[in-house]
């Protein structure tokens, strides 16, 4: 019988856009796969250049994503993740990541979440099409903030 922690990460999951369409099952087998990780307040997670391993879920608290000139980009709250991407492109971290507060996540590791997909195909399919999603979305974003800047330029 599921604890009411494990019910709790199960929804955490399941309410991911990363995780979007998976059954319970398919999000069991993605909690199986994840390690709980405790950051401190301003501590730095990943590093930009660092080889990209592993994913975080953040479940608790938040972080700050900062470009590689300290530049503050994004805010990642409970429910997001980062990482995502160079899991998937095998390209190095491109921010940095710094826990804005004391933070709890959930990782998972590059070698773990390529063994899952390799070994579940519908849960390789719907993965993919919500990472296609992500990134859709964040494309508009910064053609968003691309625009406003050009618009502030011109004033």
């Amino acid at each position: 019988m599921p604890t009411s922690s494990n019910e709790g990460l199960l929804k955490l999951i399941q309410g991911i856009s990363l995780f979007k369409g998976f059954t319970p099952q398919e999000a069991q087998a993605v909690l199986r796969v994840a390690k709980s990780r405790k950051c401190e307040a301003r501590q730095i997670i990943y590093n930009a250049g660092d080889p990209s391993t592993e994913m975080l879920i953040l479940a608790k608290g938040s972080l700050i994503v900062q470009s590689e000139k300290g530049v503050n980009i994004a805010r990642i709250e409970p429910g997001e993740s980062v990482g995502e991407i160079g899991v998937m492109t095998d390209a190095p971290r491109s921010a940095r990541v710094i826990a804005a507060e004391e933070s709890v996540g959930l990782v998972i590791q590059k070698k773990e979440l390529m063994h899952l997909l390799k070994s579940e195909k519908d849960l390789c399919i719907k993965f993919q099409t919500n990472v296609i999603d992500l990134l859709a979305r964040r494309l508009r974003s910064t053609d968003k903030l691309v625009d406003t800047l050009a618009g502030e330029k011109r004033t």
